[in-house]
């Protein structure tokens, strides 16, 4: 059922305390759906609760009016949802199963970089992480995680962008990498040429 506010709280409140010191580098995430949502609801889904670090100082600066106000629908959430299920690993309860339509799923990686020539600039790890994956699905139909997107991207793209990718993956796994930051014209060329690449196998398969 929807959680309570009370219970709202002291789900953050453990994840502040209990949850975060062992987090990765990049920091913790997560969504808090009912088992009804992820049953019988439809693509957007409706989240009760959200979190990630770019929320830290929300939360740490008014607690009970961040668990009041951050719910709602998240169109990212089939992306999400179609990797757990695929590659999720169940940490507590039983084991949820379920599909997310092509369609949906399409939808929600499509809407993820639909600005990614802009976005590229202010968070390029995701954005090249999500291209990545989502021409992966669009050339062979798999479902990938964002760093099984970069992986498979290598040698499936044009081999002059594999520096872009293997910098976002060794960001994004806190890894340390050997390719530099990607100048600014890099990674507009690398989203340009993705974003045509999408478009391309678009008009292929509605052909």
């Amino acid at each position: 059922r929807a959680p309570s506010k009370s219970t709202k709280l002291r789900l953050m409140r453990a994840t502040f305390d209990k949850l975060i010191p062992y987090a990765p580098q990049k920091g913790l995430e997560f969504h808090v759906l009912t088992q009804n949502e992820l049953k019988r609801g439809r693509h957007p889904f409706y989240f009760e609760l959200h979190y990630s670090p770019m929320h830290k100082r929300e939360y740490i600066d008014d607690p009970e009016g961040y668990v009041a106000v951050m719910h709602g629908l998240d169109p990212d959430l089939a992306v999400h949802l179609a990797v757990i299920w695929q590659s999720g690993i169940v940490v507590t309860g039983r084991p949820i199963r379920s599909e997310i339509s092509s369609v949906d799923y399409f939808d929600s990686a499509l809407r993820d970089v639909s600005d990614a020539a802009t976005e590229i600039m202010g968070n390029p790890v995701y954005t090249i992480l999500n291209l990545c994956r989502l021409v992966g699905y669009m050339s062979d139909g798999i479902i990938l995680s964002k760093a099984d997107g970069g992986r498979w991207a290598i040698g499936h793209t044009d081999s002059m962008y594999n520096p872009i990718i293997k910098w976002a993956l060794a960001e994004y796994t806190g890894s340390s990498g050997e390719n530099r930051e990607p100048h600014k014209e890099a990674l507009t060329s690398f989203a340009q040429a993705m974003l045509a690449r999408i478009a391309a196998l678009q008009r292929r398969k509605e052909d």
